[in-house]
This record gives C-alpha cells, structure tokens and sequence, in this order.
C-alpha cells in the first residue's frame, strides 16, 4: 500500500507504509492513501498512527514554553540551505583560488578570468538572493533583510537560514 505525504503544499510519494518513518510526520501532516479520494490529516488514518512523530506539548511557564509560542517547532528546518551555504563558500575559495593562480603565473587571460569571475560571482548572489528570500517566506521571517544579507554574504546567510526554526 502506498502512500503521499504533504509537505510545503507539494505531493511526497509514492511512500511505502514501512518507508513512512523516514519522514517528519506529525498528527496534522496530511496523507493520501491510495485508493481513497481525498486527503486526510495523519491521525485519521489508524495504520499509520505509529509512524507519526508525537510532539508533547511544552511544560507551561519553561524555557520551552516560551520557544514554543515564537517558533513552530513541528515544521522541519532547512538543512539543505546549510549545506548549499557550505557549498557555496567552499565553490568560491576554489575558484578564486583557481583564477589567482592563473593571473599570478601571467596568463594571457588574464582580463577574461577576472570578468569570468565578476559573472560568476554576481550570478551565485543572484540566486543566493533569490533562495532566502524563498526560505526567508517559509520560515516566517523579514524577506528583505535576508534577501540583501544573501547579496552581500550568501553562503553565510544560507547556513545561518538553515539553522533557524519557522517563526510563528
């Protein structure tokens, strides 16, 4: 029997019944089922209720507590953003690396590897720009601020975005 999950309003799936504890399923992830017409929240469906992760709720007047009112705990965060950070970080030491040996031993190319790397560069803030504020949306959180950061700092900004919680 397979199943689909939602996550960020996108169909997950196929997913096997024993597949299932591979995913953050809460009470209230909703779930289709194959050979049922509509989708229902996870706790409707008996056969999967022990693949649902059980969140309890926060002990009243604690530290939990109060993370729990700003932060919805419940949602995933955006690890793929700290390794796309990492990556970009690492990317750009490379290939700087890589056009500062050229211009040091004298290339002829030299002016193209510099434009080349301008290009690149501005591209990879482009798109850094473009994934926080995305992820900036998802999290509940100031797209403007993280937009500019991700201009000026992107891998930084990527994996500080990735290690936050969704706001509220």
């Amino acid at each position: 029997m397979n199943f689909f999950i939602s996550k960020d309003g996108k169909p997950i799936g196929p997913i096997k019944l024993t597949d299932l504890e591979n995913y953050q399923i809460n009470s209230d992830t909703m779930v289709w089922q194959e050979g049922t017409d509509n989708w229902k929240k996870a706790k409707e469906i008996e056969i999967i209720s022990t693949y649902i992760r059980i969140i309890p709720p926060p002990i009243p007047n604690s530290e939990a507590a109060k993370i729990a009112k700003k932060y919805d705990l419940s949602y995933p965060k955006l690890n793929k953003l700290l390794n796309l950070g990492v990556g970009i970080i690492i990317f750009s030491v490379i290939v700087g690396l890589i056009i500062n040996y050229f211009i040091s031993n004298g290339s002829k190319y030299s002016i193209e590897l510099i434009i080349f790397g301008a290009l690149l560069s501005f591209l990879i803030k482009i798109w850094s720009v473009y994934t926080a504020i995305e992820s900036a949306r998802k999290l509940n959180r100031d797209e403007m601020s993280w937009g500019i950061g991700a201009f000026f700092f992107p891998g930084v900004i990527l994996i500080i975005l990735g290690t936050r919680y969704k706001l509220r």
